[in-house]
């Protein structure tokens, strides 16, 4: 009976205790609580489904990685292998892993034996920034199973830094070169790929993989790999490549490569052509397309070997426009139109001959009638690549002779609209229209030297021709390029009358009447009625250079009798700009002549916008500042630049005085802009605004310029000038500080922001400049203090600018910092401005002693919920190096911890900087988009 009791004992019991394990289970499948807090508690559950489903949600939870990889790195022991690979799954969406993983990831990677921990753990070690990392994953290419040593080589190509070291290297060119496997191949090439540019083995191990490996694919990584390179063997072997390997995608890869370094090897251009013509046609068409990307570089050498070598690749692609096949051709086109357009930005010698024969090759197609005429219009469309807009002159290229002359000799764009009015009576419909087109466009650049002015009126003859076409869309065309023409097509004119006479259609025959009009539009200029002789002087100001042939015309009304007429024909004369330049000199004489008062308003308008710096441009300004006309001052004024004469400084700052408040305004406004362009004009302001009556118009330009007015602005012309910058600064200091103890309101605070920009000029070299702007450093800095809040603001606003006596504009930083509000806009422009001056800690010991002490709080600015103090702080601390060690775990912390991409990888490349000075080629960037001008240098 005992026994029997104690069995029946044991079985209830057994049912609580199952019941109750039941009970759990249910409830916390029941359970709909999905916090941070209860999936960690799930991890140390008795049960592996509850610690499986925790290390999986657990990845949703990135932001709070500080709390979770320590409990997901403890998983990673667990004793269930679903637990173990969840929590390494998890670990790869933490961002950068802490040191403190690097023990259990190599652990699990080199003893666990389930096959897809393993594999995780390496994909983790790629997140680490220790060089244990590397270690242990090359360890791991040993690994037995082939997953796992592909997510090792794939992870030491994670790894940050500055890419494998040696022993990394060597087990990986052993990979590429040895391993069955062509996936783990493939991905050491990629790995191998990082320092395949600097260092000579491993360049030399891709160039074996390319010229041996049995597959195309990795072949062709290879050879994607090898242009990176710049070693002497890496074009024989893309040569070898590209003639004798196998796949036709290897090949086409080569050639790119090849393409790539361009001119800079002779071998490249006839190995590509002769590629070219040997290739079927599916592989032709990537090959020409590669070529199609060629580049006419400049290249080093004496002229006659450099015009040889350009002259041989001009002489081998013309060769190819022998092939029939039109798709190619029209590839090929392109490098040939490029070596006329790299000519006219250059105006190379060299490349001379070969860009004249390139572009003759592609006119004679456009206008061979036998030639694919889809081809013709690929062809005829490269029109674009030789304007002007865009061409821009190269950085450094000499355009002109010691005189001013062009010395662009091939004028491509003349004799491609040569061509293109040849085009215009082509047999083909599409070839005619679109050189139509192309020329109806053109037509309106307004750029347009004389060389090109003679060719469009060479163009004439052709246009009559087309005007009488079969084509109708090519006649109507025709006559709206006679239209814009005007004038420069006036040898035409007699012709077009009498065709305009025959044609019937209404349509027709009224563009016919506008072309005409157009040509004979300086007809009116010789009109008995004054009102018709200023209507055609106004419409020809809108021709541009299609009015040139009658500028003489136009030029002879500045003596009308009419005064309307004068002032028509001067703003006419100010609307074309450069073209009308020939005639500044009678505007000049006609204004010391002229009566009228808006005569001479519009002929110093004229002068002024056409030549304002010349000596007659000059004249004509001063003579106006002093007109006795209050119209003609008042124009004088308004002017939108003035020449930087002393002359003209005195004249506007006589006007001042002048007795019309808006000419005094002004003259106020003209002298802000020639501020830091004339020495004497900041002394002149600081003397004049001690008079009342002058005060008021020079507070108010000053206010409205330096609101208006970046200090690149200002400063752009005197930087580019030492000795005219150091007259500046030698003439403005000594008056400006003057002006700082005037108890007039105002007063100081101008004299601030005058002064705030001429310390820009301290990053010149000149000496003695800077000893004057260090010299008013005290005074300026002095300012902080001052109870006009405007005042103050403008010398905190100029903090991070200023290029002497760095450390005391530190020191200023930091007591500010010290008394500013927790994270006001004030503490945010302070922090800006300690980033900026932290720039040259590198460079300027005291400017790094003086940052030093500011570690403590920098570290506590780390923390702010203002992202641009936060970055700030860290690139100051990054400038320290080691002397700022105490924040190094601060940094690594936040390099996976912070909830900001951005402030993560600063904060980590920081760590890496303090740790180890100078692994970084530059600072931090430090705060985003704050703007604020030029920074210290």
């Amino acid at each position: 009976m005992n026994r029997t009791v104690v069995r029946n004992a044991i079985a209830a019991l057994v049912v609580i205790v199952l019941g109750a394990i039941a009970a759990v289970v249910v409830s916390d499948f029941l359970s709909s609580d999905a916090s941070l807090d209860a999936q960690l508690g799930r991890l140390h559950s008795a049960f592996a489904f509850r610690r499986r489903s925790a290390a999986t949600e657990l990845a949703r939870f990135a932001p709070e990685a500080a709390r979770i990889v320590p409990e997901l790195l403890k998983a990673c022991g667990d004793g269930d292998p679903e637990v173990r690979v969840n929590a390494l799954t998890s670990l790869q969406e933490m961002g950068k892993l802490p040191v403190e993983a690097l023990p259990v990831l190599t652990k699990v990677l080199k003893d666990d034996p389930d096959v897809a921990c393993r594999r995780n753990a390496a994909a983790c070690l790629g997140k680490l920034s220790d060089p244990g990392a590397e270690s242990a994953l090359v360890t791991a290419i040993d690994d037995p199973d082939p997953t796992v040593r592909l997510a090792a080589v794939n992870a030491i190509g994670a790894l940050s830094g500055e890419g494998p070291s040696t022993t990394a290297i060597d087990r990986l060119s052993r990979v590429v070169k040895e391993d069955g496997s062509e996936e783990l191949r493939q991905a050491g090439l990629q790995v191998l790929g990082i320092v395949v540019g600097q260092k000579e083995e491993v360049a030399r191990t891709v160039a074996e993989v390319l010229a041996k490996d049995e597959s195309p694919r990795v072949r062709n990584s290879a050879a994607v790999l090898l242009v990176k390179s710049k070693f002497d063997f890496q074009v024989p072997s893309l040569l070898a490549a590209l003639d004798k390997d196998q796949s036709a995608q290897v090949r086409l890869t080569a050639a790119g490569g090849l393409v790539a370094i361009g001119m800079k090897d002779a071998r490249i251009v006839p190995a590509l052509c002769k590629a070219l013509r040997g290739a079927d046609d599916l592989t032709r068409t990537g090959l020409a397309t590669h070529i199609s990307n060629l580049r006419w570089d400049q290249l080093p050498g004496a002229r006659d070997q450099v015009e040889k070598q350009y002259m041989d690749a001009a002489r081998d692609l013309i060769a190819l426009m022998d092939l029939d096949a039109p798709s190619a051709k029209a590839d090929l086109v392109i490098p040939l139109v490029r070596a006329a357009a790299v000519y006219q930005q250059s105006c190379q010698p060299a490349l001379l001959e070969p860009a004249k024969q390139a572009l003759q090759s592609v006119l004679k197609l456009i206008e061979d009638e036998k030639e694919n005429a889809g081809l013709r219009l690929s062809a005829i469309n490269q029109w674009g690549s030789v304007q002007m807009h865009n061409t821009p002159p190269l950085p450094g290229a000499r355009m002109k002779d010691e005189q001013g002359n062009d010395l662009d000799q091939l004028r491509a764009r003349g004799v491609w609209l040569a061509s293109l009015a040849r085009s215009l009576n082509s047999a083909n419909d599409d070839v005619a229209t679109r050189a139509a087109e192309l020329m109806l466009d053109a037509i309106r650049d307004r750029n347009a030297p004389s060389w090109y002015r003679d060719a469009w009126r060479q163009t004439v003859p052709q246009l009559m021709r087309a005007v009488r076409s079969a084509k109708p869309k090519v006649r109507g065309l025709s006559l709206a390029i006679l239209a814009g023409l005007g004038p420069e097509a006036e040898e035409g004119l007699g012709t077009l009358r009498e065709i305009a006479k025959e044609i019937s259609e209404p349509g027709e025959r009224e563009a016919a009447e506008r072309a005409v009009k157009a040509i004979a539009a300086g007809d009116g200029l010789k009109s008995a009625d004054p009102a018709i002789r200023a209507e055609t002087a106004t419409v020809l100001g809108g021709l541009g250079w299609h009015a040139s042939r009658v500028l003489p015309g136009l030029i002879s009304l500045l003596k009308d009798p009419d005064p309307k007429v004068r002032a028509a024909a001067a703003t006419s004369l100010e609307k074309l700009g450069a073209v009308g330049k020939d005639s500044v000199a009678s505007m000049v004489e006609a204004f010391a002549l002229e009566a009228d008062p808006a005569a001479r308003v519009a002929l110093l308008n004229a002068v002024a916008s056409i030549s304002p710096d010349s000596p007659t441009g000059i004249t004509i300004i001063l003579a106006a500042l002093s007109d006795a006309s209050p119209d003609v001052r008042r124009a004088s004024v308004a002017l939108k630049s003035f020449p930087a004469t002393d002359a003209i400084a005195a004249a506007l700052v006589h006007a001042l005085d002048d007795g019309e408040t808006e000419i005094r305004q002004g003259a106020a406004r003209a002298l802000t802009t020639l501020l830091y362009r004339n020495a004497t004009v900041i002394p002149a302001l600081m003397k004049a605004i001690k008079d009342k009556d002058r005060r008021e118009a020079i507070f108010a330009a000053l206010d409205d310029h330096f609101e208006n007015t970046s200090p690149s602005a200002d400063l752009g012309g005197p930087a580019r000038n030492p000795a005219g910058s150091r007259a500046l600064v030698q003439a403005a200091v000594p008056p400006i500080l003057e002006a700082l103890d005037s108890k007039e309101e105002g007063d100081s605070r101008r004299a601030i922001l005058i002064l705030g920009r001429l310390f820009g000029l301290a990053r010149g070299n000149d000496a003695d400049a800077r000893a004057v702007l260090a010299g008013a450093i005290p005074r300026f800095l002095a300012a902080a203090e001052s109870t006009d809040q405007e005042t103050r603001q403008a010398v905190l606003d100029e903090l991070g600018r200023i290029a002497v006596d760095r450390p005391a504009v530190i020191a200023m930083i930091l007591k500010e910092l010290g008394r500013s509000a927790s994270d006001s806009g004030e503490r945010t422009g302070l922090f800006r401005a300690l980033s900026q001056q932290a720039r040259s800690a590198r460079t300027d010991p005291a400017v790094h002693a003086a940052l030093v002490p500011a570690v403590p709080l920098l570290i506590r600015a780390l923390d702010s919920p203002t992202q641009e103090v936060c970055e700030a702080a860290i690139a100051v601390l990054q400038s320290l190096g080691k002397d700022a060690a105490p924040a190094e775990s601060k940094l690594r912390e936040m390099s996976y911890q912070h909830p900001q991409p951005n402030t993560r990888q600063l904060a980590g490349d920081a760590a890496k900087e303090i740790a180890n000075p100078g692994s970084l080629q530059r600072p931090s960037g430090g705060m985003r988009g704050m703007g604020g001008g030029a920074v210290a240098q």
